[in-house]
């Protein structure tokens, strides 16, 4: 027998978001909801599908970032061209800080499945043409396709979660989308030794394709979902000329070439040992400084939503958290990069023993990279001041030079 209602009861039920099932309180019938899901609304099993194909392509840009130092050997002595192989790392990065900004906007404009599929299309692309390069200009080129993709597929897995899920939720789901970068940041190395000695270093690349391939076909059939911004029953948002004027071209370009300026002159300079007074050194050195000024005042008076908000610098928590991360990011990348070489060059190992070498680095990177979890639990400045002491006591050590044997 049903209760007799009471005052404190509301006139008309309510209905749990998502529940497409549930019965109207009227009719009885099923609701159907018209027009297209929103992110909060979709089945648990497309929501699922979703965060299979996007972890996946977390997991393959990670493992693109450091897959390359252990076969750098291997590369360079196959095209003779050893002072340039450090591009192979460096194009990379240079492309994946100057695109990843600009795909918040692209998540706006072609919505979050074309923000997604276009990059997983530059860095399946650039993937695969770094198997099947024959010089070593062609493999650099390719890495900078498959940083601009890499780097895209970061945010564009962190605006689709953020989509599906509440701010209370949303930090379980983040902490797991970062074992997966940090398995990705922490294996590349490892695989890339092991795999360069098994099967070359071509293969490397090239077994990738079918994971790609997976994360395209699971995002293409589930990542349907349409956001208030997008949705044009809503008559809401912004149109998406209104938002390709808001978007920070200057400022990308100009960092991009500021950035790939330096790095041609630290590269023509210590690299190739070239003199001060050579035209090359001192050209690349002042376009370097040169588009820094063009950056700045392009991001002080130019841009309307600047890629790097000078008001940010103003606060003292994220001035010093960029600072932090920009060391943290040079040490790291440092081990990476010149430890593998150390080992194959000097010590005359194998790449699977020089990759076997970083696996200390590979597993504390992959706990390191699970610090979202931390926070989720409420933990958070201790944690951020506790993962600071293991790595200023491990530079410590590497910065140490040894007492020789026997001396």
């Amino acid at each position: 027998m049903a209760s007799k209602p009471s005052e404190r009861d509301p006139l008309l039920p309510r209905r749990v978001s998502g529940d497409e099932d549930a019965p109207d309180s009227e009719t009885g019938k099923k609701a159907v909801k018209k027009g297209p899901l929103g992110p909060l609304e979709i089945p648990r099993s497309t929501r699922y599908g979703i965060l299979a194909g996007i972890w996946t392509a977390t997991f393959l840009s990670a493992l693109n970032q450091t897959l390359v130092p252990t076969m750098l050997p291997s590369i360079s002595s196959e095209f003779n061209k050893s002072n340039q192989a450090s591009w192979l790392g460096t194009s990379y990065l240079l492309a994946t800080c100057t695109f990843t900004p600009l795909y918040g906007r692209l998540c706006n404009v072609l919505g979050r499945k074309g923000a997604n599929r276009t990059a997983l299309f530059f860095a399946g692309l650039g993937v695969l043409l770094c198997g099947l390069s024959t010089n070593l200009e062609t493999l650099i080129f390719a890495r900078f396709l498959a940083g601009i993709g890499g780097g895209g597929l970061t945010t564009t897995s962190s605006v689709i979660v953020s989509d599906m899920y509440s701010l209370r939720k949303r930090g379980l789901t983040q902490g797991v989308q970062s074992v997966f970068q940090g398995l990705g940041l922490g294996l590349g190395g490892p695989l890339g030794g092991l795999v360069t000695d098994w099967l070359g270093w071509r293969w490397a690349f090239l077994i990738q394709m079918p994971l790609f391939c997976f994360s395209y076909i699971l995002t293409s059939i589930n990542l349907n979902y349409v956001t208030e911004l997008l949705n044009p029953e809503q008559g809401k948002g912004k149109s998406a000329k209104e938002i390709l004027k808001r978007i920070d071209y200057g400022g990308s370009a100009s960092m991009m070439m500021a950035v790939g300026s330096c790095l041609l002159f630290l590269s023509a300079k210590y690299n190739e040992g070239l003199p001060w007074s050579d035209p090359f050194v001192i050209v690349s050195a002042t376009l370097s400084a040169l588009f820094a000024v063009v950056f700045i005042v392009v991001e002080i008076f130019v841009a309307p939503e600047p890629v790097l908000a000078p008001a940010l610098l103003k606060l003292r928590i994220p001035a010093l958290v960029g600072v932090s991360c920009f060391l943290v990011e040079t040490c790291s990348f440092s081990i990476m990069y010149f430890l593998p070489m150390w080992f194959q060059t000097v010590v005359l190992t194998n790449a699977s023993t020089a990759g076997l070498h970083l696996m200390p680095n590979s597993l504390s990177m992959s706990v390191g990279e699970n610090t979202p979890l931390l926070e989720w639990s409420g933990v958070r400045q201790p944690a951020v001041r506790a993962s600071g002491c293991p790595a200023v006591f491990g530079l410590y050590i590497i910065c140490t030079p040894g007492t020789p044997k026997g001396g």
